[in-house]
């Protein structure tokens, strides 16, 4: 498996995500309001990781991008591979910027008892943690690290 593969599987796992949640909006009667707000929120952020797996960075190689971001996030091995390097950089950017904010978030919003944050970040924590629970599927099978 290359690089180009380890994108393409990634983006796959989150595609699934965005089709379905638009096959389910198709299917929702117009008055079902909540269901479809709901379903929206997990495209959308669906559609955030599946742009994180294929994000080149505008370079032709972005693997020297990628794979300081991934050593700025954790500690990996000099012998990393540029595959592995691809998979953890969405990853852990992924889980970095949304699961490590959105739980405080969540709190603020509990706190203040804003139910529409509420429903809104809950989604996006469970959209999120679904994802990249595939994901690290996906890495262990491939012999990924996933002690990150």
């Amino acid at each position: 498996m290359d690089i180009k593969e380890v994108e393409e599987r990634m983006c796959s796992i989150a595609q699934e995500i965005i089709d379905d949640s638009s096959e389910r909006i198709s299917a929702l009667p117009q008055n079902a309001q909540l269901e479809i707000k709901a379903q929206k929120i997990r495209r959308n952020m669906a559609g955030i990781c599946k742009a994180f797996a294929a994000m080149q960075y505008n370079q032709k190689n972005p693997m020297p991008i990628r794979r300081r971001m991934v050593s700025d996030l954790t500690n990996i091995e000099q012998d990393c591979s540029d595959e592995e390097i691809t998979y953890l950089h969405a990853l852990l950017r992924i889980e970095n910027i949304f699961l490590q904010k959105y739980p405080e978030e969540l709190k603020t919003a509990k706190h203040f008892n804003d139910d529409e944050d509420i429903f809104k970040l809950e989604t996006q924590i469970d959209v999120i943690k679904h994802i990249t629970e595939k994901w690290r599927q996906f890495g262990k099978k491939e012999g990924f690290n996933n002690e990150y």
